[in-house]
């Protein structure tokens, strides 16, 4: 399948399945060089809360609604996260996610250049931890 023809399908994945349950994403899509094609991420800042995963994870878990989607990540890895921006330890009630698709854009020497589709999709879910985790706070610096 070429990269055109990937993205679009990872996308539509995205889009017309909203109804449909998704599947498992992989775990090894967060191992450095695995082989769906860069990394996912997980980013908080001042305009909300959005992830990036690859169309190639899309494909394996069977696509899937972007909200089951975005959902998994956030409930499965997020925890793990200690932000001042953004706490991931508590549940938030009707948290609004933006969700893009991160796909090969071309071959270079010694791997690829992925790129992330500027369609961000935004969607709304209730997020709940999967697990509690314990952030812990530097002490100040002694003089």
């Amino acid at each position: 399948m070429n990269k055109k023809t990937m993205k679009a399908a990872a996308f539509g994945m995205l889009t017309l399945a909203a109804s449909a349950k998704a599947g498992q994403l992989p775990t090894e899509m967060w191992a450095d060089n695995n082989k769906y094609g860069g990394s996912p991420s997980i980013t908080a800042g001042p305009n909300g809360v959005s992830v990036t995963v690859q169309a190639n994870a899309i494909a394996e878990a069977g696509g899937g609604s972007v909200v089951d989607l975005a959902k998994q990540i956030l409930e499965r890895y997020a925890p793990g996260i200690c932000s001042s921006v953004f706490n991931f330890q508590t549940a938030h009630r009707a948290l609004t996610v933006g969700v893009a698709v991160q796909s090969p854009a071309y071959a270079v020497p010694g791997g690829n250049l992925y790129v992330v589709d500027g369609k961000e999709i935004s969607v709304t879910f209730d997020y709940t931890p999967s697990r509690k985790v314990t952030c812990v706070s530097p002490e100040p610096p002694m003089s």
